[in-house]
């Protein structure tokens, strides 16, 4: 074996460890044409699975059949397993970048990937160097492990931690009793306890923006799901301007025409009704901290709907 093989491969592998150390890019087109690209991962994700269990096959053959030389065979797979996972971590990385989820989820993911490629990388080097099955097998363990805890964290991220789901998990929630709740030994608690964002402004952003800008997944960097983290912002900077409604940037993206590329929500989804966008601009306006007693009767009977379940 070539030492310029081990070099090549080394680079490689480091360079996709430098990756992981990338950030999102600010540039919100640059964003869009980035994650264009990652959105292809899901198709490209599934080929060095599905390769690395052919390489098992033929390394199963070779054991099996003494006579039978899988040596070419075993190496072109595993080549063939190596640069399709390279193309399954860089569409990855694309998606990542491009602002769609958050470190928390992600990381570890890639972390689980970049072990995948070095474990091929590893065991592409003991085919190429013709070492006995023993250790073939050995390595093909190690690469199958890396490839099962990959997997395991990629789908965390679309679909929950599996054991979330698990029948005996579900079922003994099921069957824990309701809480018997006493009744009230005085008057139930002014509504001035509940503030507005919990009362009327939050159950907007759940329904039409917080499945992209959520906890699990923040795309430009951008949570949703209380005041401070709006305040924070995301890639573009802070969400809100607390006081100025109308040059706060989530109210600009709201109200940009629906086939803007920055419109938000994007066209095809849920779009807010002219009376949310007229409470959210209120709530900015008039104090994030302000509470339902604040609201005006002006904003209609959706706000008293929407108070009223929160109350309940």
């Amino acid at each position: 074996m070539k030492p310029v093989h081990i070099i090549v491969v080394l680079v490689l592998v480091v360079i996709c460890a430098l990756l992981t150390l990338l950030q999102p890019v600010g540039d919100e087109n640059l964003a869009i044409t980035i994650e264009f690209a990652g959105s292809f991962h899901p198709m490209v994700l599934h080929l060095p699975i599905g390769l690395w269990f052919g390489v098992l096959c033929i390394l199963f053959a070779g054991t099996r059949v003494k006579s039978l030389d899988i040596s070419n065979w075993l190496l072109w797979g595993t080549a063939l397993v190596w640069v399709s996972g390279l193309c399954a971590y860089g569409s990855g990385i694309m998606l990542y970048l491009g602002g769609g989820y958050g470190d928390a989820m992600v990381l570890p993911h890639m972390k689980g990937a970049l072990g995948f490629i070095a474990a091929v990388a590893v065991f592409g080097l003991m085919v190429k160097a013709r070492a006995r099955l023993p250790w073939l097998w050995a390595g093909a363990v190690v690469v199958s492990i890396a490839v099962g805890i990959a997997g395991h964290l990629g789908g965390v991220i679309t679909h929950g931690h599996l054991m979330e789901k698990a029948p005996w998990v579900v079922l003994r929630e099921a069957s824990v009793p309701e809480p018997e709740v006493a009744p009230p030994a005085s008057e139930p608690p002014a509504s001035d306890a509940i503030t507005a964002f919990d009362a009327v402004v939050l159950p907007i952003l759940e329904e039409k923006c917080i499945f992209c800008h959520g906890t699990r997944r923040a795309k430009a960097g951008l949570t949703l799901t209380s005041p401070t983290t709006i305040l924070s912002g995301g890639s573009q900077g802070p969400a809100l301007i607390e006081g100025q409604a109308d040059d706060s940037l989530m109210i600009k993206r709201i109200l940009l025409p629906n086939q803007h590329n920055q419109h938000m929500p994007p066209i095809g989804e849920p779009q807010l009704t002219p009376e949310e966008v007229a409470v959210l601009k209120w709530w900015i306006n008039n104090g994030l901290r302000a509470t339902v007693d604040d609201i005006p009767a002006e904003h209609g009977a959706w706000v008293k709907s929407s108070v009223s379940n929160t109350l309940e």
